[in-house]
């Protein structure tokens, strides 16, 4: 978050994050602490943007390395190193 901040303070944008009109929710005697909601905007930002949009990219980042991982040992055959290892009945 300090490195957006110091991007958009070079950008000369407001680095500041609104801050939204909570709505009043009724609360029941069961409930828990944990089921509050978020008052700080920039944990707000992190928990519904940031963390989803990592997630996604973590996510994409794995299947696409393990894919390449599976086009690499079919074809492993194809490298120069292997290719002297193989007999001529391979």
């Amino acid at each position: 978050m300090l490195t957006s901040k110091a991007l958009a303070t070079s950008l000369q944008i407001n680095p500041v994050i609104k801050e939204q009109r909570k709505s009043r929710v009724p609360r029941f005697s069961d409930e828990l602490s944990s089921d509050q909601r978020l008052e700080d905007p920039e944990k707000t930002f992190k928990v519904h943007t940031f963390y989803p949009i990592l997630d996604t990219a973590v996510g994409q980042l794995t299947s696409r390395f393990e894919g390449q991982q599976l086009v690499t040992q079919n074809f492993s055959f194809l490298i120069p190193r292997n290719i002297c290892q193989l007999s001529v009945n391979e």
